[in-house]
Formats: C-alpha cells, structure tokens, sequence
C-alpha cells in the first residue's frame, strides 16, 4: 500500500525501524517518545489552525451573504423608487398632453368663432352694399 502511495522501500523501513513497538517491549526510548509527542502537537496544532480557518471562513462567507442580502434589497427599494417615478412621468405627461389638447381644442375654436365672426361680418357689409 506505501509503495503504491509513492514511498520508497528505504523510507517504508526506515519509518518502522524508528516506530517498531513490537521489539521493545520495556520501555520506548526517550527520542521515540519525543517524536510522537512532536507529531501529535504538529497534527494536533494542524487541526487547531484549520478549524480557526474554517471558522473564520465561515464567518466570513456569513458576512458576504449578509452584504449580498442588503445589496439586493438596496436594489429592489431603487427598482420601486423608479417605477414610481415613471409612473408620475406617465401621469404628468398624460396631464400636459389633455392640457395641451385642451390648449388646442380651445385654439381651435376661438379660431372657428373668429372666422364664423369674419364671415357673418363678410355677409352683413355685402347685405348692407345690396341695401344701399
């Protein structure tokens, strides 16, 4: 299994030579007890610094949810502001374009009186040429 895993056989012997258990069955030589004491801190300092890690980045991807959460929620107040504005500029044009077709329905009547005027006064001054 270590061979597959790329150890060489020298490193694989080296590794049980140093760990053998079996051999000593009295005591483990102080040195040995040493390098298991090193590795379990080292992993166990490992862990540590991971899971500080992982919290941290957990924190952090809370915070960036909790941004993206207002971001869109600033988005959707500006969404609503601008469709009520369009609608008041809907409105207001709506409200010009009757005024201003009132504008010109009154332009054009006073224009219809003043030319129905003319030709009234058009007709009295030729009935009053053919009464003299």
């Amino acid at each position: 299994m270590l061979y597959r895993a790329g150890y060489a056989e020298k490193d694989i012997n080296e590794a049980f030579t140093r760990f053998n258990v079996t051999t000593m069955t009295e005591h483990i030589p102080e040195k040995m007890a040493e390098d298991i004491a090193d590795e379990v801190a080292r992993v166990t300092e490992q862990k540590r610094n991971y899971m500080e890690n992982h919290r941290d980045y957990a924190n952090l991807n809370r915070r960036v949810d909790q941004m993206q959460e207002s971001v869109f929620s600033i988005v959707d107040r500006i969404e609503n502001v601008n469709v009520t504005l369009q609608t008041i500029e809907k409105q207001r044009i709506q409200q010009q374009d009757g005024g201003n077709l009132m504008d010109l329905s009154a332009l054009l009547t006073s224009q219809v009186r003043n030319r129905e005027s003319a030709r009234r006064q058009t007709i009295t001054s030729i009935a009053d040429k053919k009464e003299e």
